[in-house]
């Protein structure tokens, strides 16, 4: 049961960043084709320098061909609206061997910056789009205590 609640709040946490900041002005644009599609986690690795509780990480590893209980879908679809797109997220469920919705949220695309519309400071920074390969990072509290990578993969 911790198991599957560390799980829930490790995800939750992913899907709600807050407060990042660029370190450059000069972040380059990200090409939208690629953007756009099916994605499948492949990596995940949290971590965090909490003053008085330490200093950690973990990461989790996932099979694209091979989905189990825990895995993470992220579609990323444009709307009419010039850089708003949804993005929607989805779980692996083993017992019927399907992948389910779980939310979404619209965001706004702004350089290598993407912003949850209905929560400004929520931000994730694209760190790298290359050959099939979108790497997230998120971090939270103004201090950046905490960090998320999330590594996926494109599904063709």
């Amino acid at each position: 049961m911790k198991t599957l609640r560390f799980w829930g709040i490790t995800l939750m946490a992913i899907l709600l960043s807050v407060n990042f900041t660029s370190c450059s002005d000069d972040d380059e644009p990200i090409n939208i084709e690629e953007l756009e599609g099916e994605w499948i986690l492949l990596h995940e690795v949290y971590s965090w320098d909490i003053p008085g509780e330490g200093t950690g990480s973990k990461d989790w590893n996932y099979d694209f061909n091979q989905p189990e209980e825990g895995s993470v879908k992220m579609t990323i679809t444009a709307t009419d609206e010039e850089n708003i797109y949804r993005v929607s997220y989805f779980f692996y469920r083993e017992s019927d061997e399907d992948w389910h919705y779980d939310w979404g949220m619209t965001v706004r695309l702004e350089g290598n910056k993407i912003i949850d519309v209905d929560y400004e400071e929520d931000v994730t920074e694209i760190t790298s789009l290359a050959s099939g390969r979108l790497v997230l990072t998120e971090k939270y509290y103004e201090d950046g205590t905490e960090t998320v990578v999330s590594t996926y993969q494109k599904k063709n």
